[in-house]
């Protein structure tokens, strides 16, 4: 922050000059990697932990800009949300019973969330912002959280809107319209990983919102 300012010298003499002030250190409560690069997802970051929908990676470390992993953010669909199911069996070939995240994904493949491919879900693979919309469009349906639809006319003001594909596109342009997906510089960016500080904003958007 640059302050101006006006001096005078031991013989008289006026000067003046610009003071630039830099203000550093961590703007979270809980997490020191949380700094002032970072000051638009704090609180978020800080009320999903105060709430136990998301963990640091390690001591006092959240790791704001890591890409989040497809597992790790169903374990926080499921947190977030309180999802639960009856005897929820996890199907995926590739998510290890007793596995951190299994239960999560066992639940939510249950509940009709987590539907994969070729019978697998890849939990340990970044997650995409267009396959975020659809996990986190699919919790609020299941958890009776209604939005108002969103249409093509949603997705015309970003410049990548050709490249959201065709699954994606109707959770995207509903996300869209209830603000709780905003994109960057007119972009979505749909096909590009989405960072463990971006899904706390998006997840905080819609806790504290509806």
């Amino acid at each position: 922050m640059p302050l101006n300012y006006t001096a005078l010298s031991q013989n008289g003499t006026s000067y003046s000059g610009t003071v630039y002030i830099t203000v550093s250190g961590s703007v979270s409560a809980y997490f020191d990697d949380v700094t002032q690069n970072y000051v638009w997802a704090a609180d978020a970051i800080d009320y999903l932990y105060k709430h136990s929908v998301v963990s640091g990676t390690d001591t006092d470390i959240f790791s704001p800009g890591s890409n989040i992993r497809r597992g790790d953010f169903v374990l926080m669909l499921v947190r977030a949300f309180s999802l639960t199911a009856t005897d929820a069996k996890c199907s995926f070939t590739d998510v290890a019973k007793g596995s951190y995240y299994y239960d999560a994904i066992a639940i939510s493949e249950k509940l009709g969330i987590s539907q994969g491919s070729g019978g697998k879900f890849n939990p340990m693979a970044t997650l995409t912002r267009q396959d975020a919309m659809v996990l986190v469009k699919r919790t609020l349906d299941v958890a009776n959280i209604d939005i108002a639809d969103g249409s093509e006319s949603d997705l015309r003001g970003f410049t990548d809107n050709s490249s959201i594909s065709a699954y994606a596109r109707d959770a995207a342009a509903d996300l869209v319209k209830a603000g709780v997906i905003i994109g960057t510089d007119n972009k979505l960016n749909p096909s590009g990983s989405i960072t463990r500080a971006e899904l706390a904003v998006i997840l905080y958007r819609i806790l504290s919102a509806f």
